[in-house]
């Protein structure tokens, strides 16, 4: 698999955000946990998951794309940026499979700007042994305007 980073972010995620980082960490892919002003210990709880942490500061208003783009600045600007970015929210958690065949997908059709995901019916961060596994069928959604310097075009895998 190409060099591949993951963007998690959160606030006051608790044990949603332990399952997500363990479902990521333990990959061996380089984490950034972005935290928008947690008071039940997120930070820390991703450090010790040996995660780089940005806390956003407070004096400007949250919102999930700022932390993405924070996260994604500080994955970019490390020694050395990965090819890839899986950006997931801190009460999900990834399946098994699921970063290897996106990756592989995404950077096999030129085409591809990105690779989605779905929500499996019954599944959570908390849960995820009960969860059923990804099949990697992609289904090309659309293609318009640009972005990255390609055509947009996503696949979602189901």
């Amino acid at each position: 698999m190409s060099r591949v980073g993951v963007v998690d972010i959160g606030r006051n995620e608790g044990e949603r955000l332990e399952a997500c980082l363990q479902s990521v960490c333990r990959r061996g892919v380089p984490v950034v946990y972005v935290d928008s002003g947690s008071l039940d210990g997120s930070s820390e709880l991703a450090q010790s998951w040996a995660a780089d942490v940005v806390e956003l500061d407070r004096s400007e208003p949250f919102t999930a794309a700022r932390a993405r783009n924070a996260g994604f600045e500080k994955l970019m600007h490390s020694g050395d940026p990965p090819t890839a970015v899986q950006f997931l929210d801190g009460d999900c958690a990834l399946v098994g499979g699921w970063l290897d065949d996106a990756v592989r997908i995404l950077l096999a059709r030129d085409e591809l700007a990105l690779v989605c995901g779905v929500v499996l019916p019954g599944s959570n961060a908390a849960s995820q042994e009960k969860a059923p596994q990804h099949r990697a069928k992609v289904d090309v959604t659309y293609s318009s305007q640009q972005a990255l310097g390609k055509g947009v075009t996503t696949a979602t895998m189901t």
